[in-house]
């Protein structure tokens, strides 16, 4: 089914945003106990789940964060979005690909840290580069213990990455964005994830961090394996223009959605999920079932909780603006 150009009210799956690193004033890495009150404002954009993600950090503030999940499952948020546990994005990064992490807190794989990590304790994702002595072993225990591993950061080769997806890494973190360009002897880790059928694909749409071609390529290539995250920080949905992620300032620029260092350098997005829906609406045309994929029933299949959100709804309006959000088949928003 195709929408048309939405003056219709329709209805989607509640989104489930796996990279989330903060919003409404409040970042995840510096404060991981604000993750009750950004789960109780999340529903407003249409988000019934999603993971809190924490930049490369010590290890004190992963054994903060690893607290703070342990006292939100002894006691789930009223009216609030499903936390499903942690996506640590980092540290272990290759150090030529860090983006805005800071490059004194990015770090060789750690077996002994990684040990410690389970789904349980409330890690659900960790994304590394595959390309790092040690990874294969790290990629080994992760998924032994229930963490999803994702490829991000990173200068893998072609070989390099396509062997580490068909050995336990079951996404690539935000396609194209802390990876080389393809050029035409050297693929790497974009074209690997693009050819490898069973591996999910993350992709941002705020209009900054992808060429809109490059967003055409990849519904035209691995449509039905894409999975549209916010990557928003502090700044979304909050009145100040400057706010911090982690332990650096960071700057919403003028007429954007994009949020960068102080050096200019590419941080984030403050773009709310149900507008980057929007854009991703406007730029492809997909069907019911394409949105339903990239925003839900993918996400969904990853993390292995299909039956866990099936009350999670959530009704659209014009410029997909959420009329009514319910998480668990109890009504959580209403405009």
């Amino acid at each position: 089914m195709f929408l048309k150009k939405t003056n219709q009210i329709f209805s989607l799956p509640g989104f489930i945003d796996l990279q989330l690193n903060g919003g409404f004033g409040y970042d995840f890495t510096t404060e991981p106990e604000s993750i009750e009150a950004v789960a109780k404002l999340l529903p407003r954009y249409g988000v019934t789940s999603f993971l809190p993600t924490i930049v490369s950090s010590t290890i004190d503030t992963y054994e903060k964060a690893l607290k703070v999940f342990e006292k939100i499952k002894l006691k789930k948020p009223d009216k609030a979005a499903r936390v499903l546990g942690w996506h640590f994005e980092g540290p272990f990064f290759n150090p030529n690909r860090i983006g805005a992490h800071q490059k004194e807190k990015v770090s060789k794989i750690n077996l002994k840290l990684i040990k410690k990590w389970s789904r349980s304790k409330g890690v659900a994702m960790v994304t590394l580069a595959p390309e790092l002595k040690n990874a294969a072993e790290a990629i080994s225990i992760l998924k032994a213990n229930g963490i999803i591993v994702s490829l991000g950061h990173s200068e893998a080769s072609f070989e390099i990455a396509s062997a580490a997806f068909k050995n336990g890494v079951s996404l690539a973190t935000h396609l194209f964005n802390g990876m080389p360009p393809i050029c035409g002897r050297a693929p790497g880790p974009v074209l690997a994830a693009l050819f490898s059928k069973n591996t999910k694909i993350g992709f941002i749409c705020d209009g900054v961090h992808l060429h809109e071609a490059n967003i055409k390529l990849l519904a035209k290539i691995a449509g039905r394996r894409l999975m549209l995250v916010s990557d928003a920080l502090a700044g979304m949905g909050a009145k100040s223009k400057s706010f911090f992620l982690g332990d650096q300032k960071v700057f919403v620029q003028k007429g954007s959605s994009a949020a960068v260092l102080k050096n200019g350098k590419l941080a984030g997005s403050v773009l709310p999920y149900n507008l980057a829906v929007k854009k991703f609406f406007e730029l492809i045309s997909p069907t019911l079932e394409q949105l339903k994929l990239i925003t839900s029933l993918n996400q969904a299949s990853l993390l292995g909780i299909k039956k866990t959100i099936v009350g999670d709804k959530v009704i659209l309006g014009a410029d997909f603006s959420p009329l009514a959000v319910y998480v668990d088949g109890k009504l959580t928003y209403k405009t």
